[in-house]
């Protein structure tokens, strides 16, 4: 028997776009798979190929110690649909129909979703210490469903978990489709409240109770507002890495001497080491993490764009200039996001656009051959090339300033 599980089948009950389709088969022996499949893709376990999709046979998993290889795996044609559900994580999860649209559902998945409750598969009060990496999954699910709730009894045997065991490549992966989910925050705040976020998130962690200025920011501590911030790139349905460099931008302030409170001078540099130590702990890809030490070291550049003279700008320029484009856009995306996650917000807030001008304007205006052939430059020698740019850029730097505040109102 054929059937479709897991998250396909879950979000057709909730009524989202399914994205991933699994499909689990029972009542038949590898031999029998083999000869109806493509091929064996499964390495652990039989997964075979027919026709494009990946169908695993129903299987039993016995726990042999906390780790997520430690588990016997028991796969036969004897196994059952109920057996192979019985092992997954939450009851949302562990709802089968089969190919002739017969529904499974021995735990209760289907009434859970109506009520829109996450709760742990029946009363396996080892679920979390099995495989600790369920711990970030229920936080990841409330991020991604925020008008669920989390059972209370569920939320109370999570603290059991036991996130040293996690592998840094496992905790990634439910982190980045955290980020990617409809209210990220719910992710982080499901950690605070069971204890767990502080082993893998320290830097996150840390903001918590740290206090700001409350002419800029009504809206609490350090940790409110990179919620607040993190959310509402979400809500603008912006990419993972403006979503990364939303939950990065204040790490600094973290840090701040108690002397110096509430308010946060040099943040921004200070907050460089921290992304640092975030990503290399998680294992975030190079690009994210470049990303996200420019967010955290030039995001107020933005929020002060138009005070910024043009030995900045330019200097600013030759360090963003090694670098794609694109990290310009996510720095001003984030200044953006900044704001609107503030109390109060600027309503007309026009820095992060004016900045990604300047920047645009400038790489137009970095052209030596505006002013020499060709020719002339090869016969230059490298330290006038150097200077000649400099003062040219920084005449062409005000004239651009000038000329952008003069034709946008709200920067006048």
């Amino acid at each position: 028997m054929k059937y479709k599980v897991g998250g396909s089948v879950r979000d057709f009950y909730i009524g989202v776009e399914p994205k991933d389709f699994d499909y689990v088969v029972t009542g038949m022996t590898e031999e029998e798979m083999v000869e109806i499949s493509d091929k064996r893709v499964g390495a652990k376990f039989p997964v075979f190929l027919i026709d494009g999709d990946e169908y695993a046979m129903a299987r039993r998993e016995v726990s042999t110690g906390p780790g997520y290889n430690d588990f016997q795996i028991e796969f036969d044609p004897n196994v059952t649909i109920e057996e192979d559900l019985s092992r997954r994580d939450f009851t949302m999860n562990s709802i089968a129909i089969s190919f002739d649209d017969v529904v499974v559902d021995p735990f209760g998945g289907v009434q859970d979703i109506k009520n829109r409750v996450i709760r742990v598969l029946g009363n396996h009060d080892r679920v979390f210490v099995e495989d600790p990496i369920r711990v970030l999954r229920l936080a990841r699910f409330a991020a991604q469903f925020p008008a669920f709730s989390i059972d209370v009894d569920t939320k109370e045997l999570a603290k059991s978990g036991m996130l040293n065991h996690a592998t840094p490549e496992r905790v990634y992966k439910e982190f980045e489709k955290a980020l990617m989910s409809l209210k990220p925050s719910n992710f982080f705040n499901t950690l605070n409240e069971i204890g767990h976020l502080e082993h893998w998130f320290p830097e996150v962690f840390n903001m918590i109770g740290v206090p700001q200025p409350v002419k800029w920011h009504a809206e609490g501590d350090a940790y409110t507002h990179t919620m607040m911030v993190l959310d509402a790139a979400a809500k603008a349905d912006e990419s993972f890495e403006v979503r990364f460099g939303a939950l990065v931008h204040d790490f600094g302030k973290a840090i701040t001497p108690e002397h110096k409170l509430p308010s946060h001078p040099g943040h921004e540099k200070a907050g460089v080491p921290l992304v640092n130590s975030f990503c290399k702990r998680l294992k975030v890809p190079n690009k994210v993490e470049t990303i996200g030490k420019f967010v955290a070291e030039y995001h107020m550049h933005v929020h002060n764009v138009q005070k910024l003279n043009p030995k900045t700008f330019l200097k600013m320029w030759d360090i963003f200039k090694r670098h794609h484009f694109y990290v310009i856009d996510v720095v001003a995306s984030v200044a953006f996001y900044d704001n609107e996650g503030r109390l109060p917000y600027l309503p007309n807030y026009g820095n992060s656009g004016f900045f990604v001008d300047m920047m645009e304007r400038i790489e137009d205006a970095d052209n030596m051959t505006r002013m020499y052939s060709s020719d002339e430059l090869s016969k230059m020698k490298p330290e006038r090339i150097i200077n000649e740019r400099r003062k040219m850029l920084i005449k062409d730097i005000t004239d651009i300033k000038s000329n952008i505040i003069d034709n946008h109102s709200m920067f006048r």
